[in-house]
């Protein structure tokens, strides 16, 4: 696949196109470069919505890649996979559609502790610290775990917004 074809600026600009709250072409390019810096094969995604961060991540994933995603809403799940399988990177992805406490609940009686590379929290902020928990189970010794929107556009800092919306990031 050449860099034009798997550019994360490129990408996120035609998947803005699909879904304007697509993940910023900064972000993903840094999650993807991340995937390849640590060799990932196989990563889990908590909040798939439009499916964006799942195709960017798995384009960069090597063939026999593993791309886990979890999200309780179908439609959500069900817009992204058009964009995968036109990308040719639907056999890579496998959706999990079910509330994310259940669902990592299940991956981990299902023995997949300890075999995530890497993996991308984006799901609703007040289970962040439910989901970090269980994801410290599922991901490998010396894997990676991100947490999207801690930082919040700087609103974590800002003392006039209300308690609840810094909770993460305090």
């Amino acid at each position: 696949m050449s860099y034009e074809s798997t550019s994360c600026t490129v990408i996120c600009e035609k998947l803005k196109e699909f879904s304007p709250k697509a993940t910023e072409a900064d972000q993903t390019s840094f999650i993807t470069q991340l995937v390849k810096a640590i060799g990932a094969k196989k990563v889990l995604e908590v909040g798939t919505f439009a499916g964006t961060t799942a195709l960017s991540i798995a384009l960069v994933l090597p063939e026999d890649g593993q791309m886990v995603t979890i999200d309780f809403k179908e439609d959500w799940v069900a817009s992204g996979q058009p964009i995968w399988e036109k990308a040719g990177v639907s056999h890579k992805i496998k959706s999990i559609v079910k509330d994310a406490v259940q669902a990592l609940d299940e991956l981990i009686a299902n023995g997949e502790t300890g075999t995530f590379d890497l993996v991308y929290i984006d799901a609703d902020k007040w289970n962040y610290p439910v989901y970090y928990d269980k994801c410290m189970e599922l991901v490998r010794k010396g894997g990676l775990i991100l947490l999207d929107d801690t930082l919040w556009e700087g609103y974590v800092c800002d003392p006039n917004i209300n308690k609840d919306g810094r909770t993460i990031g305090r």
